[in-house]
């Protein structure tokens, strides 16, 4: 077993999940033909209410954040169930090949970043446990996961909270984490991720190393401290930041 656990978040502190979703939505905004929107302004109008409806109608399920879902949704009042489901299927594949699209393009925009993440893990790995941790579905994770060119000797698993049956911060997901790849949450642990509630919280709860990732890429000295509940975290505006703070200070 190995020294110390390194928990990093996958979408918006390791890849830029909001840009590409952006990019995807965007494109397919701008060709809707064949599709039942009069206008790119009346799908974004349709696009913005239903994700607000998920938000509401689930908020503590994961699936309040599926993007077959919203389309599903959007498209309830306008078609037969028939047709429904060839545009679904043609949206859900559009919107992916969008967002990989942007992705490979940020990957290959930023190299010299990924570089140096890449180069900053393989030096304290030999006694480190990384393991991305995100609450999301196991497909989609997987599928991202590999529109990144991790090199062959960096060893980083993915654990989600489909696969855990639990979100995080609670405790029955890290559990889940450990016992599966059998290492302890009694080990010095930190966690990364750009969610207060979900990352933060659960570094705070569990008297982990946290460190708040507000950008993946901004400016590199920004290194604040900073009290929440009976804790603190480390806010940072740069990914490398947090992970040389890291190491300096484990």
């Amino acid at each position: 077993m190995k020294k110390y656990n390194l928990f990093l978040d996958f979408d918006n502190t390791f890849i830029p999940s909001k840009l590409c979703y952006q990019f995807a939505i965007e494109k397919i905004s701008n060709d809707l033909i064949g599709l039942p929107w009069d206008s790119k302004i009346d799908f974004h109008s349709e696009w913005d209410r239903v994700r607000k409806e998920s938000q509401e109608k689930l908020p503590t399920h994961p699936a309040k954040r599926n993007r077959l879902l919203h389309f599903k949704w959007m498209l309830r009042d306008k078609l037969s169930a028939q047709k429904q489901a060839r545009i679904l299927l043609y949206l859900e594949n559009q919107y992916f090949t969008y967002f990989f699209e942007a992705l490979q393009n940020f990957v290959v925009e930023h190299k010299q970043f990924y570089y140096e993440v890449f180069q900053l893990l393989e030096s304290i790995q030999s006694d480190t446990f990384f393991c991305f941790v995100t609450n999301e579905n196991l497909r989609t994770q997987i599928q991202k996961y590999h529109n990144v060119p991790f090199p062959e000797n960096l060893n980083i698993p993915l654990w989600t909270s489909e696969e855990a049956g639990a979100e995080k911060p609670s405790l029955a997901f890290f559990t889940s984490l450990t016992d599966f790849f059998e290492t302890s949450l009694d080990l010095p642990t930190a966690i990364l991720g750009d969610s207060m509630e979900d990352d933060v919280q659960a570094g705070i709860q569990f008297q982990w190393k946290s460190y708040f990732i507000r950008e993946m890429i901004g400016d590199r000295s920004t290194l604040n401290t900073f009290k929440k509940d009976d804790g603190f975290y480390q806010e940072v505006s740069h990914l490398l930041t947090a992970l040389e703070h890291y190491k300096q200070t484990r």
